[in-house]
């Protein structure tokens, strides 16, 4: 008794203890309205502003207000007003009174005008409930205008002195005025149109996923700031520039190895071609400056100014450098003004102040209006309409003829009953069977995929569009890392210079009244569920409809050629602007190409012309009886000219070429009109591909169209840069 005595005596121990292990969760998903109450999450823009035609990127912070331990998901569903856009799920959190900083990363969103909403649902998913948290409105950009982020990196507020720019003592915001294009005397923008936001960011908030770059149009970034950056957010802040992302870097020292390797590879610092030099203090000392204290540098397809002294922001140095940066046309003209901060904003009204025209609306190409149109595999045919005439013969002969005769003949009409539904279903099953021959038993995949280089051949940006061609209406899952998919956007394509919100521009050049059911069209196929920490490490879920097409976006800074992929064996270094501007060296170069890629199409684009390796020829449209592309380039003059309704290219690979010249080298329409280039968006269509201003003699494109295998097409573009 005495043994069984002290063995019961560590059962209210145990007890206990398992009580305390199982009681929170029991509770808690038993009483979903304590947790609501307890629970409370609170979202923000990452930076003060949003910019448009780009992800979306959050800052979500859960706080939970008990000591007790609560397991689950936080789940976020978007909403253009009452459409349905996308879901974010995050990975199992656990919380115990304390809170839980989580960034997200959504897709681009659509807003026609100010009437829509923005909206995230919030929600929070334990084992046994769903519990609503609220809805949140996020003021997210209106489509046709245009916001540019600029954000200034430094570790103190913006009102305090920022001794890395100089300007005169009454303007504490010269620096911040010079970088606004909508105040600058010599262009011709308006604020309707087009707003720079300036916005502050301290070093430690600076993204360590060069993805997480996107939000941002340009970079400023002050001694101060980059002395307190680490070697992940150097290392991705290179990343950005050499994807086509610009920044403005003051600093007159490089303490530690990760500040002078994102030095020389902002300025493409090299033993062959020495740029900049580290004295015994580690003082930066500039080579050849472009000017008194500068230099710019052109690292992969980004643009780049590194300074060792504070720059005077009153300069016609700077107000150059500032265009520069921003990418405007080389066509454009600076300001009369040698101090652009004290650029004269105009605040009479408007003549017409029912103007409500946007002139940088976005203006989809007619290549990218076609994408999903050539993209689709050859192999993919309809069934024939004699094969669906004998089908529909042979079953009206079963079952009228056939099942009466031949029933009457043996007495057995009642069998109808069974012959009837027997012949339906076999009929059923063989025209399913004859379908799947002709369609095939297997999703398809085609892709046209752009991949950027740096100077010495590295892979600096992929943007890959993807087309699904499902056999069967399925749901799919994919893991990603490191990159950002997004669904391939459908706009209305306006034909004129402005656009008009509440009302889109049709095919025929006429205006239709935008209607909220619009919405549904605007993505190619379903919302993505996206799961996981996006873009480091997340899956995505889409629903995939049988036999119709879906297009996506893939989008990754860096990257690594395969082993086995020829185009890493070409020389891409050795291509000099001096040699390819000339016949003689062009033809040299495409013959290197062609030793390892022998069906490539070669073409060097310039600001008067396009040298190619054979020209792009027309045909008549094929049977298939796809819609044609709208323009075509001439490859000799590089002019643009519309093409008859019935025609098209000759070869698929022809097709590819087309589109990338016009993605390339953009003509002079929407935001194109200003800028020749744009910062890396990773959004749903072709607006951050443009490279070449076609008004810049100083520079060349070098394009390489391949089709690695069926229905794969890859281009390759570098873009140089005459030597200063």
């Amino acid at each position: 008794m005495k043994r069984l005595r002290n063995r019961c005596q560590w059962l209210p121990a145990l007890l206990l203890f398992l009580g305390i292990a199982s009681w929170p969760t029991e509770l808690y998903s038993q009483s979903p309205e304590i947790v609501r109450k307890k629970l409370r999450l609170t979202l923000a823009s990452a930076v003060d502003s949003i910019r448009s035609q780009s992800p979306i990127l959050l800052d979500a912070n859960l706080a939970w207000s008990s000591p007790r331990l609560l397991e689950g998901r936080l789940r976020l569903e978007f909403y253009v007003d009452s459409t349905h856009r996308g879901t974010w799920i995050s990975q199992e959190v656990a919380l115990s009174d304390g809170e839980l900083p989580l960034r997200l990363m959504l897709p681009p969103a659509l807003i026609p005008d100010e009437d829509f909403k923005y909206t995230v649902r919030a929600e929070f998913l334990t084992e046994d409930h769903t519990i609503f948290l609220d809805d949140y409105d996020v003021a997210v950009p209106i489509d046709p205008k245009r916001i540019l982020i600029a954000g200034i990196v430094h570790p103190f507020d913006l009102v305090q002195e920022n001794g890395s720019f100089k300007g005169p003592d009454e303007r504490p915001f010269a620096l911040q005025d010079s970088l606004r294009l909508e105040t600058n005397p010599g262009l011709d923008v308006r604020a309707r149109d087009l707003s720079c936001r300036i916005v502050s960011v301290l070093p430690g908030d600076l993204p360590r996923s060069p993805l997480e770059f996107v939000m941002f149009d340009l970079l400023i970034v002050s001694d101060a700031g980059f002395d307190r950056l680490g070697p992940e957010q150097l290392t991705a802040l290179a990343d950005w520039v050499e994807a086509g992302g610009r920044v403005c870097l003051v600093s007159g020292h490089a303490d530690t190895s990760a500040h002078q390797a994102c030095l020389r590879r902002l300025l493409e610092d090299s033993p062959l071609n020495p740029v900049l030099q580290l004295d015994g203090d580690r003082e930066l000392r500039l080579l050849r400056p472009h000017a008194a204290n500068w230099r710019r540098g052109t690292p992969g397809v980004g643009r780049a100014i590194v300074s060792t002294e504070p720059i005077d922001v009153r300069s016609r140095d700077w107000a150059a450098a500032v265009y520069w940066l921003w990418g405007i046309r080389a066509d454009q003209k600076l300001p009369e003004t040698s101090d652009p901060s004290r650029a004269v904003v105009d605040d009479e009204p408007d003549e017409n102040m029912f103007d409500f025209t946007y002139r940088f609306s976005p203006d989809p190409l007619a290549a990218e209006s076609a994408l999903g149109n050539w993209l689709i595999p050859d192999t993919i045919e309809g069934v024939p309409f004699s094969t669906v005439c004998v089908l529909l013969g042979l079953c009206l002969l079963a079952v009228a003829p056939g099942d009466y005769l031949l029933l009457g003949w043996l007495r057995r009409r009642r069998w109808t009953w069974i012959l009837f539904p027997s012949v339906a279903v076999a009929f059923t099953l063989l025209t399913m069977k004859i379908a799947q021959s002709h369609i095939g038993q297997t999703d398809s995949l085609t892709s046209l995929e752009f991949v950027d280089l740096t100077a010495d051949g590295r892979i600096a940006r992929t943007s890959s569009f993807e087309l699904t061609f499902a056999n069967t209406s399925k749901t799919r899952s994919e893991s990603f890392q490191s990159e950002y998919v997004t669904p391939f956007e459908y706009r209305a394509s306006a034909s004129s210079d402005s656009f008009t919100p509440g009302f889109r521009y049709n095919r025929t050049g006429r205006v239709s009244q935008f209607s909220r059911y619009d919405l549904e069209d605007e993505l190619s196929g379903k919302p993505f569920v996206y799961a996981g920490r996006v873009p480091t490490r997340y899956s995505v879920t889409r629903q995939l409809e049988q036999w119709s097409p879906q297009l996506q976006r893939r989008t990754a800074f860096t990257g690594e050629w395969a082993p086995n992929n020829p185009a890493a064996r070409i020389p891409w270094s050795e291509a000099t602007f001096d040699q390819l501007r000339t016949e003689t060296g062009f033809q040299e170069w495409a013959a290197k190409v062609r030793r390892d890629l022998p069906d490539a199409w070669v073409a060097v684009v310039s600001s008067r012309s396009v040298q190619s390796t054979q020209p792009l020829e027309q045909q008549q449209s094929a049977s298939r009886n796809r819609p044609p592309l709208e323009l075509v380039v001439d490859p000799a003059t590089g002019e643009v000219t519309p093409l008859a309704e019935s025609e098209t290219f000759a070869t698929r690979l022809e097709q590819a070429a087309h589109t990338a010249l016009q993605a390339s080298a953009r003509d002079e329409t929407g935001l194109f009109q200003l800028v020749a280039q744009i910062a890396p968006n990773a959004a749903g269509n072709f607006e951050d591909l443009a490279l070449l201003d076609r008004t810049d003699d100083s520079a060349l494109l070098l394009l390489v169209v391949t089709e690695s295998e069926a229905g794969r097409f890859q281009v390759y573009r570098r873009l140089l840069h005459e030597a200063p």
